[in-house]
């Protein structure tokens, strides 16, 4: 995958995510657990935007095995420091986890997995047996996470407004 088509999937999951947090703050959704969660995800989403651009101006071919371990990290550092900050959020503000916002922390910790195992897939074993599953699981995954957070503000938030 190119690093513009890179880009520009960030990008794309940082608008919806945003769009997310927007429609949380707009409704005033009163389900603080999808609040929490959203606005830590918009957070990592930006991470990842600010963070593939730089990974993919420094890569040479001399230095590619250190940036892949860079990408492959860092990507996974990030995705399960989400997690644990969600989880961490939480238990400080005394709520539950939401039964529909579980999904997006499985989601998470799957890119986290997918990450390290193409890692070593790709630089340890030398086969590239992950590399078809990683292009197309971790652009989908990021998607299906994003959409469903999107998809649970709007109905959160209707469903306060109908109430009301």
């Amino acid at each position: 995958m190119s690093p513009q088509t890179i880009l520009k999937i960030n990008i794309a999951i940082l608008a919806l995510v945003l769009l997310a947090t927007l429609i949380n703050f707009l409704t005033k959704n009163t389900n603080k657990s999808v609040t929490v969660t959203t606005r830590y995800i918009a957070l990592g989403a930006a991470l990842m935007t600010i963070y593939a651009p730089y990974l993919n101006g420094a890569w040479t071919e001399e230095h590619k095995h250190f940036i892949w371990f860079l990408w492959s990290f860092g990507f996974a550092s990030i995705d399960l420091t989400i997690v644990i900050l969600i989880l961490k959020k939480h238990d400080k503000l005394l709520i539950d986890l939401d039964t529909n916002c579980k999904p997006a922390l499985y989601g998470y910790a799957a890119l986290a997995v997918l990450q390290i195992a193409n890692y070593i897939d790709f630089v340890v074993l030398e086969t590239k047996y992950l590399s078809t599953l990683y292009e197309f699981a971790i652009p989908s995954l990021n998607f299906a996470i994003h959409i469903s957070l999107l998809t649970l503000s709007v109905r959160k938030g209707k469903k306060k407004e109908v109430l009301q």
